[in-house]
């Protein structure tokens, strides 16, 4: 097996109450010394000026202008154009009253000028303060893409923010400036001068000058640093660089202090880590910045392009257009964070879409099943150890507009048992052209994708590493780490579903977790990761009780739990913060829970909730809004996404769903889900519901629920005070394999499909099948085996339950209509499990009953001109339904 840690202490047994460690393990480049620094820099301002003089005419920062209210190209400023900025903004800050210390604040999207602040703050050794970016809702994603869809963001979260770290001077975004004006921000009264990206209106400039505040645009403050030159302050390595704040799930956000130091080790961490591996980083890359850089992922990524004379472009503000930035810019790294990637291998309706669904869109059944075997047989090649671009090396010979032809011949020669090795060939090729397709849509360039910010599924991670025809690199990280606290290795299948190996300059260990029953000396050893390290935060700014509570003995107490894997890499398998004990002494850890019951292809998001005083678990459930659709077509009911959750049979569907997805990952009876509300619009900044960084804030979650969180614990307490459940249910049931009264019994007539069996049944679950393709063709719509009533294949419904019955037959056989051939089994299933409905349907669409196959069935239909469109109502008029 391939060791990818280094163990350079033995753990230690907890005595005296004090809880028992695990081993101390370091990065393999560490394992008998931390490397040397590089000589040349020291700070974070060292990081550009070496850029500088090295790479004085390579492009550094671009943005798209608007011509006729549309985006246009790229523009571009070289590391020489930049630095001449900062030089003039480094003077006017100056010339303003700025000395070494003063805190700045940068309040803002991503754009040009945001780094040229940062880089004026660094030659002066003046403090930056990021204030949180909001997007405004003109720039919201409904699908709330992590730290991307922040909408709105509470004034009181900037207004503590400039208070609290004694910000006097601030950069800000034209759009911004009314909110800092804004009588309710009342720390901007402390403000000396306020400097916007572009330009103020009148009306602001007399506002700002009656509150007190000198206010300019750009052109004007870099004329005065040109009218006012200023020499340089450059920091020591100890100075204070930057506060980030991060936010905290309750309370005001915390002030993480980051050294100079801190951000010159973890750049110089990074390019030793990615030295080992082939495709090292020059000063032709490009990265496509959209995270925010208020927050430390897109911080560091793009101080290390700097450091390597690279390019970063930034978006052009409409995130819903961000597929427009990727093939106008072309980067070559694109960054994300789990929800990004998780919308990827979803295929729901965002920018990244294109990447997936409208590629399976193209396909036919056939055609489907080509890619299945294609991924499998790359996959295959990788887990073996062969390299992405390795295991399919014919690929580059192929045109992309060739693709699809070659797929159909393929497939006939394998149907018809053709042997020759040269289909080996075919097959390589024809395993990298779809990844290449999907590339060609991300610019046709990336060859790196970094998922950061917290722990990737294993089947994403797999999924992209497959696909995407580029290195994938996961890791794990905070704030207090400055950024990434571990590393994943590109091309080690092995480390799928782990977040990799302890960066270079620091440490790991795990600490016991008792009351979770977590021990790193357990096998699996579990515990709290702790960091110790020259790339840790020095301490929460004016909070001493926070930083000691959060660093013990120089150990940084995350507050994630992790397992050892044997290879020497680390899973996050829990949260220590988000642990709970219900009424009978049982502990319940809600992240992982929520982490667990989020892959349910019918849930787009969900907040569990566990009371001390209660011996159950509810939710709050967010349905995902396309298979919520299908099931409603399924069932027969038409209208939006709030209506349907509405449904008392929806509501019983999804807790069905729900108790197979806790059977599939083996929890525990205590740990289901007893009850669920159906919550149609996401969790969202606007009802500080989440965090920035899209963290659920579980106070005000109850708080805003709390009406209906007691109706359902009410409801649950008198569910069986009356005499058996509110309506008639046949004997069987009750049982299924996985029948549990209090969660299968619901307070509505069961629904049918064509089978004769509830929904929530026939949806049995497959994990291996990706949401994405749930959309495309879901062999879950096939019956299964149930237990039936004596004497009986067929549910019986009562009489006022009859036309509802034969609808949803109708609606069950149009949808297979809509499959194609692959409905086939369900026809054949529906001629041997009910001979009278398949009767009664042969009467009336075919001769002597003769079809069997949804082929013979579209011959028929052929046959009386009817068109797949208007199947369903071809088939409800001759069933005599209005």
């Amino acid at each position: 097996m391939k060791i990818f840690s280094a163990q350079v202490e033995e753990g230690k047994q907890g005595k005296d109450g004090k809880p028992s460690i695990g081993p101390v393990y370091r990065n393999l480049l560490s394992e008998y010394d931390f490397p040397p620094p590089d000589p040349q820099i020291s700070t974070s301002w060292d990081i550009f000026n070496v850029a500088v003089q090295r790479n004085p005419g390579n492009r550094m920062l671009g943005w798209r202008k608007f011509v006729d209210g549309k985006p246009g190209p790229y523009v571009w400023k070289t590391y020489k154009e930049v630095y001449e900025e900062v030089v003039h903004v480094g003077s006017a800050l100056r010339a303003s009253g700025a000395e070494p210390g003063s805190r700045v604040g940068v309040y803002g999207p991503n754009c040009p000028q945001w780094i040229v602040a940062m880089e004026a703050c660094n030659a002066h050794n003046l403090i930056c303060v990021p204030l949180y970016d909001t997007l405004g809702k003109a720039f919201t994603f409904d699908i709330q893409i992590s730290v991307l869809s922040v909408t709105n963001l509470w004034p009181s979260a900037v207004n503590f923010i400039i208070d609290h770290a004694e910000v006097d001077f601030v950069f800000v975004q034209d759009k911004k400036v009314k909110e800092l004006l804004n009588p309710d921000c009342t720390s901007s009264q402390r403000l000396k001068i306020i400097v916007s990206f572009t330009s103020l209106t009148d009306e602001e400039n007399d506002k700002a000058a009656r509150t007190g505040i000198k206010p300019y645009s750009w052109d004007e403050f870099l004329q005065m640093g040109k009218q006012n030159p200023s020499e340089f302050s450059p920091p020591q390595a100890y100075n204070v660089c930057t506060i980030m704040y991060t936010s905290g799930t309750s309370g005001n956000p915390k002030g993480v202090v980051l050294t100079h130091e801190t951000i010159a080790f973890t750049v110089r961490g990074i390019d030793l880590f990615l030295e080992q591996f082939e495709d090292k980083m020059t000063g032709d890359d490009v990265y496509l910045s959209f995270l925010p850089l208020a927050h430390i992922l897109d911080r560091m990524i793009e101080e290390y392009f700097f450091h390597n004379g690279a390019s970063v472009g930034y978006y052009h503000g409409d995130l819903n257009a961000l597929g427009d930035d990727l093939m106008e810019l072309k980067p070559t790294l694109f960054a994300g964070v789990p929800r990004v990637f998780e919308r990827v291998y979803e295929g729901m309706e965002n920018f990244l879409v294109i990447c997936i669904k409208k590629a399976l869109q193209e396909l036919n059944p056939r055609r489907r099943k080509i890619f299945d075997i294609l991924y499998k047989y790359k996959l295959a090649w990788m887990n073996m150890g062969y390299k992405n671009k390795y295991a399919s090396p014919l690929a580059d010979l192929l045109a992309f507009r060739k693709v699809f032809s070659f797929l159909i011949p393929c497939y006939n020669l394998i149907a018809s048992g053709f042997k020759h090795y040269n289909l080996i060939l075919l097959i390589h090729c024809l395993a990298s052209i779809y990844s290449l397709k999907i590339k060609a849509r991300l610019g046709g360039r990336v060859r790196l994708i970094i998922s950061g910010g917290a722990p990737l599924s294993s089947e994403i991670e797999e999924f992209l590493r497959v696909t995407c025809c580029a290195f994938v690199v996961q890791g794990y990280g905070l704030t207090e780490t400055c950024g990434p606290t571990t590393l994943g290795y590109p091309d080690e299948m092995s480390m799928v579903g782990a977040v990799g190996t302890v960066a270079v300059y620091n440490e790991m260990r795990l600490e016991e977790v008792p009351e979770m029953n977590y021990n790193p000396l357990g096998n699996p050893p579990c515990g709290e990761i702790c960091i110790k390290g020259k790339s840790t935060f020095t301490e929460y700014y004016k909070n001493p009780e926070l930083t000691k509570e959060a660093i013990k003995d120089g150990w940084f107490h995350t507050g994630d739990i992790g397992q050892m894997l044997p290879n020497g890499t680390i899973k996050i398998i829990d949260r220590k913060k988000n642990l709970i004990k219900l009424s009978q002494g049982e502990y319940i850890a809600l992240e992982y829970l929520e982490n667990v019951y989020g892959i349910t292809p019918i849930v787009e998001d969900i907040w569990v909730y566990g009371n001390s005083f209660k011996s159950s678990l509810v939710a709050v459930v967010v349905p995902h809004e396309e298979n919520t659709k299908r099931w409603a077509y399924l069932n027969g009911f038409v209208g939006s996404l709030s209506e349907h959750c509405a449904l008392q049979q929806l509501n019983s569907y999804i807790l069905s769903e729900l108790k197979l997805t806790a059977e599939r990952n083996k929890l525990r009876g205590f740990e289901n889900i007893r009850a669920i509300i159906l919550e149609p619009r996401p969790f969202d900044m606007e009802r500080d519901l989440i965090t920035a960084t899209m963290k659920k804030k579980r106070n005000q979650l109850l708080k805003y629920y709390q009406d209906q969180i007691d109706e359902l614990y009410s409801n649950l307490a008198g569910k069986w005070s009356s005499q058996g459940p509110p309506f008639p249910v046949p004997d069987h049931f009750f049982l299924s394999s996985h029948s549990d009264s209090d969660s299968q019994l619901h307070a509505s007539p069961p629904l049918f499909n064509f089978h004769g069996k509830r929904c929530a049944q026939t949806f049995r679950p497959k994990s291996h099948i990706p949401k994405h393709r749930l959309l495309e063709h879901d062999d879950r719509l096939l019956p299964s085996k149930r237990p039936t009533t004596k004497g009986s294949g067929l549910v019986r419904p009562n009489a006022s339950e009859g036309r509802s019955f034969v609808e949803h037959h109708v609606v069950g056989l149009t949808q297979n209509l809509e499959l194609g051939d692959y409905a086939a089994k369900g026809i054949k299933k529906l001629k041997d499990d009910h001979p009278a409905i398949y009767s009664m349907l042969s009467k009336i669409h075919g001769e002597k009953g003769a079809w069997s196959s949804v082929a013979e069935l579209k011959g028929i239909m052929k046959k009386k001109n009817v068109m797949k469109q208007t199947a369903g109502s071809w088939i409800v008029s001759d069933f005599g339904i209005r």
